[in-house]
């Protein structure tokens, strides 16, 4: 039923009782008595062990579900009785997603999907090998970085207590009481502090050590960010590997997604270092490699889903420009901005326009894409 779910509308939410609830009029029944049963079966698998994972945040990633942890009360009527409900509209969403296949002609696509369940579960069942000594050494390197550029950040700032760079009051407190700097966006809890608006107040002309505090904190968090995932690929390993979970269901765009960790974003370096001679201090891809006598080969289609696209539309532009074998982020770049030679940022933002039109992403989300890019770029250049 979830693959059947993701086929007929990839947006909406495929959790069985959203579902239920949409397709069947049936409310999720959870009464006081049922919350208590549960939460003592789940404290018994806990005891047991029956967790599928860790989560970055250090909490189980997947819940143990009232069906699992049934083995704790195998005489409780409650457990039993929500276990068949959820086995009655499983088979009651199953009819009716398989009608509306059939009419929409879909039946072969769900057969399709159908077939790479083997194929994942033989992926997760063999894992992804990691490089432990230098996964140890990364995260010690980024964390000692952390704590620098925590330090140095803290100590720009003239308190009596040290700030908490963790904290939106007093980051608003620093930067728009103590630093003179303008608020620029505002949020529920008040002037925002995210990543975005740090570096759009990178702009404003202010006094003092405001600028070198503001990117000691983009640095931090940037540094803060790597140490977490590193983290998280350290507590979810086995060994010398980790089995990670990979979602047919996982995204609107019918692409693959990963988690517990995720293994498939993983991040490769700034792309503003591409084709330099210069070391990222962000390539967390050096973790993961083969075991000793064992090599990994890299394959991939050159721009698969473009190529479609351009087929597809029949838009006689892109279709030459592949035929002609050209770098299609490339041809964009020089469509948008009239010229032969387009610069790096300007094929970044290209492939942003590529892929937001074959995504569906609207003209804000472009505009506001490439503008990030330009963004970054400043940010680099002034860092």
């Amino acid at each position: 039923t979830i693959l059947m779910s993701h086929i007929l509308d990839n947006k909406e939410s495929h959790r069985l009782d959203d579902l239920a609830y949409k397709y069947l009029d049936h409310p999720v029944e959870t009464t006081d008595e049922l919350r208590q049963d549960t939460k003592r079966a789940r404290a018994y698998g806990k005891q047991q062990g029956w967790s599928l994972g860790i989560s970055l945040q250090q909490r189980s990633e997947i819940e143990r579900d009232y069906w699992m942890v049934r083995a704790a009360d195998p005489d409780n009527d409650i457990l039993s009785q929500y276990a068949i409900q959820d086995a009655i509209k499983t088979a009651m969403l199953y009819a009716l997603f398989h009608a509306q296949l059939k009419k929409q002609n879909l039946i072969s696509c769900y057969e399709r999907r159908k077939n790479l369940i083997a194929a994942v579960y033989d992926m997760e069942d063999y894992g992804v090998s990691i490089r432990r000594n230098t996964l140890r050494q990364e995260i010690g390197r980024y964390l000692n970085t952390v704590q620098n550029l925590t330090e140095k950040a803290q100590s720009l700032i003239n308190w009596e207590d040290t700030i908490n760079l963790n904290s939106s009051k007093q980051m608003q407190q620093a930067l728009f009481d103590d630093l003179g700097y303008t608020p620029e966006v505002f949020t529920k809890t008040g002037a925002s502090t995210s990543k975005s608006t740090l570096e759009g107040l990178l702009h404003q002309d202010v006094n003092g050590n405001g600028h070198s505090f503001v990117e000691s904190v983009l640095e931090m968090r940037k540094n803060q960010t790597a140490f977490n995932y590193l983290r998280g690929y350290h507590d979810c390993s086995l060994g010398s590997r980790l089995y990670p979970s990979y979602n047919i269901t996982g995204t609107d765009t019918t692409r693959f997604s990963s988690s517990n960790p995720n293994t498939q974003n993983v991040s490769k370096g700034s792309e503003w270092d591409e084709g330099t001679n210069k070391k990222s201090d962000f390539k967390l891809r050096s973790v993961f490699g083969p075991k000793k006598r064992r090599v990994w080969y890299s394959i991939d289609y050159s721009q698969l889903q473009l190529r479609i696209f351009a087929y597809a539309s029949e838009d006689k532009n892109l279709i030459e420009a592949f035929e002609q074998g050209e770098d299609i982020h490339h041809y964009m770049a020089c469509t948008i901005f009239d010229t032969d030679s387009p610069t790096s940022i300007e094929r970044r933002i290209g492939k942003a326009v590529n892929f937001g039109f074959i995504f569906g992403a609207q003209e804000d989300k472009i505009s506001s894409v490439s503008g990030r890019v330009l963004k970054e770029r400043l940010f680099k250049q002034q860092w």
